[in-house]
């Protein structure tokens, strides 16, 4: 049931932190990547679940110099994960 409620939140999650790291909000990006931080987390899916906390921090700090790699970083891990959660939310499905 958490699979399906993160898929349905996914698409404005992930947007909410791109559109905060394009625009360099450190305010926003904060708020958006402790939220997905807080999903990631749910699933112990470590390495995006860092990717979002890093985020997280370098917004916090003001620190936003390599916040569009750390994106894409977040974005590769999230490539991964995603087929991973679909293949868990099939088998609920039987």
């Amino acid at each position: 049931e958490i699979v399906q409620i993160f898929f349905e939140r996914y698409p404005e999650a992930i947007a909410k932190v791109r559109d905060a790291a394009a625009l360099r909000d450190s305010t926003r990006l904060e708020k958006a990547a402790h939220s997905f931080r807080g999903y990631l987390v749910s699933f112990h899916a470590k390495r995006a679940a860092d990717a979002a906390l890093e985020l997280e921090t370098m917004a916090r700090r003001g620190e936003m110099a390599n916040v569009e790699e750390t994106f894409l970083r977040l974005e590769r891990e999230m490539d991964l994960l995603m087929p991973v959660l679909a293949s868990i939310d099939r088998r609920q499905a039987l």
